[in-house]
């Protein structure tokens, strides 16, 4: 047996020479030759058919196909789907409240709905005691990191006298999204020295008039101050406590 190429190379050169053959005699009259051609005719057509059938059988090479492309060389690169990549930048917050010694938010900046109804001032007798917050609250899923904080204390005749010894802080215990009343709960937890030392806050004397006057969180420049960070879905607070004048 031949190769299929090879059967396929015999097929067509019957058929082609069959198509330029010529088997009518000279000598033949108009209707022997009328036969004759009628004769080839029908057999022309049954070995195209034949081909033709013959031809369905065979393994033909693809050309072509959709969306098909050949690497010239030099080596392939596949190129998958990655993982949605969102970049996201969030400021932090930094809030301030004043309390009263009954743990009743009086004022809130920026306002807060939870604190007396939204309010950002408040007005109280000369000589009440009141409680200041300070918080941020780390809402992201990284850790805030050398986070620094000043707070200025108004010491004119109608300020406040910051009273030594109050400064507490937490860190680490209170969840993102807490309620405002957790938050300063949760500030009284760890007191602090106000002498500036390795400590994460401290409360200083700037000059006259005599008395603490500034309020130092984190490593503040020109302070000693341990340095804040603040760990991912939680919330620093810091409190103290002043007298109105």
């Amino acid at each position: 047996m031949g190769s299929g190429a090879e059967k396929k190379r015999v097929v067509l050169d019957k058929f082609f020479k069959l198509l330029l053959s010529d088997d009518i005699p000279k000598d033949q009259s108009e209707d022997n030759l009328s036969v004759i051609t009628e004769r080839r005719r029908k057999r022309i057509i049954a070995f195209a058919l034949t081909l033709m059938l013959a031809a369905l059988a065979w393994t033909l090479p693809a050309l072509a196909a959709f969306n098909e492309a050949t690497d010239p060389g030099g080596g392939g690169i596949s190129l998958t789907d990655s993982g949605q990549v969102e970049v996201v930048g969030t400021g932090l917050q930094l809030v301030k409240q004043v309390w009263d010694t009954s743990n009743t938010c009086l004022a809130s900046s920026p306002a807060d709905a939870g604190c007396n109804g939204g309010a950002t001032s408040t007005s109280v007798p000369a000589g009440t005691t009141l409680n200041f917050l300070i918080y941020v609250d780390n809402s992201t899923g990284l850790q805030a990191t050398d986070v620094r904080i000043q707070d200025a204390i108004d010491e004119s005749a109608t300020g406040f006298t910051y009273v030594d010894g109050s400064l507490t802080w937490n860190n680490n215990a209170t969840a993102t999204g807490a309620a405002i009343l957790t938050i300063y709960t949760d500030s009284a937890a760890n007191g602090l020295l106000d002498p500036v030392d390795a400590d994460i806050a401290s409360s200083v004397d700037t000059g006259a008039p005599a008395g603490r006057d500034n309020i130092t969180i984190g490593a503040v420049t020109g302070q000693a101050n341990a340095q804040l960070n603040i760990p991912g879905s939680f919330v620093f607070g810091l409190r103290f406590q002043m007298v109105k004048q």
